[in-house]
Parts: structure tokens; sequence; C-alpha cells
């Protein structure tokens, strides 16, 4: 087997990336796998924490899907950032989406990484068919009559893909 093939599939199995807003740079993480229904993957990290976190599941998704990491603002190196709000968080994540031809994502977000999931998914749920948390809890009401009038975000990953 090739070197650079083994080593980009099996230890780099993402290529860094990152957007410019007036607030501050974005950096993420993508991998070369191309998806034909324009979905993919999102992963939300905790706090303290940086896109590393997914690592493993990076590895173990990667030949499969679409797949997106994040150090989303104020942490990893997307910083420094200002005036950070889960508005500002939201346009840089779809900011990512468009850069990457992305129209539909399935989220996943890790404690505090949860916070940034819901909030996307309140700003922007035409383009989330499902998602994740890890180690996080629902928001208040409103939030959970959005997820009622939508059910397809808990349908598994195997339709969307």
């Amino acid at each position: 087997m090739n070197k650079n093939f083994f080593d980009r599939v099996f230890n780099n199995a993402t290529m860094e990336r990152h957007i410019q807003s007036s607030n501050g740079k974005v950096y993420y993480w993508t991998n070369e796998r191309i998806s034909p229904q324009k979905v993919a993957i999102v992963f939300c990290h905790g706090l303290t924490a940086d896109h590393t976190l997914f690592d493993k599941q990076i590895k173990h998704l990667s030949s499969e899907y679409k797949l997106i990491t994040w150090d989303y603002p104020l942490h990893g190196k997307s910083r420094p950032y200002e005036d950070f709000t889960f508005t500002h968080v939201n346009k840089e994540l779809l900011t990512i989406l468009k850069q990457e031809n992305i129209e539909k994502i399935i989220l996943v977000g890790q404690s505090a990484g949860g916070y940034i999931a819901q909030s996307f998914i309140q700003e922007y749920k035409d383009k989330v068919i499902g998602f994740n948390l890890q180690d996080h809890h629902f928001l208040p009401l409103p939030y959970h009559q959005c997820l009622q009038s939508n059910p397809i975000l808990f349908d598994p990953l195997d339709h969307h893909l």
C-alpha cells in the first residue's frame, strides 16, 4: 500500500481549512469524501476542547461519510474572535457549509457543543436532518416544540448519507 495513501486515510483523515469573517478566523477540518446528497456530519466539541476531541470518530467514519469538525469561535485555533454570540457562531457554521457545498447536516454536540448544535437547529432547522447530543441536555420548551414539528430530526443516518 502506498505510504502517502496510508498516511492520508489513517493518520490525517482530514484537511485543515478556514473561513474569515469580520469577527475572526474560524478553522475547520474536513475529509476528501464527496457526498452526492450534499450531506455531512458536523462535530461540535465542548468547552476547553477543540476539534481533536473527535479524532477517533473521524478516523472511523471518514471512509464512508463527509465529515466536518471545527474549532468553533474562541476555541482551539479559532482565536482571537470578537463578539461571540450563538448567532455569530451559527453564521460561521453556515459559511463553512456553503464553502464545502453542503446542504444538509447531522450535528453531533458534546457537552457545550450541544448548545452550539441546538442553537444552529433553532436558527437553521431546514439544514439539519439529524443530531446526536453527548453528555448534554435539551434546551427549554420552545426547542422541544421545534422537534415535535420536525420529526425528521430523529431519523437515523442510514437514509440520508
